[in-house]
């Protein structure tokens, strides 16, 4: 199977239970190993706290971590348009 299909398939299923955070939760702990969901939640703390105004070597320093993990998601913040950034003013305005 081509990797776009498998990635729209996925899409599907996450969409499937839009709306109901439980069971989101639940489909990632099922699709994702340990590792992988402590990735994705170190990922989001960065992307909080580089939006909370912290710098980089701030968080790098606060959650124990190289300056390269920190950077890419400083990459993702910067970008007018991004989708993440987006997300993070709507939902979780700077204070």
């Amino acid at each position: 199977m081509e990797m776009k299909t498998l990635e729209k398939e996925l899409l599907k299923a996450l969409r499937a239970v839009d709306g109901k955070e439980r069971l989101l939760g639940d489909l990632l702990q099922e699709i994702l190993t340990p590792a992988e969901l402590q990735a994705l939640r170190r990922r989001w703390k960065i992307m909080r706290l580089l939006h909370a105004g912290y710098t980089q070597r701030q968080v790098a320093r606060m959650l124990r971590c190289s300056l390269c993990n920190v950077t890419r998601g400083a990459r993702v913040l910067k970008r007018p348009d991004g989708l993440m950034r987006c997300i993070l003013d709507t939902h979780w305005p700077k204070r």
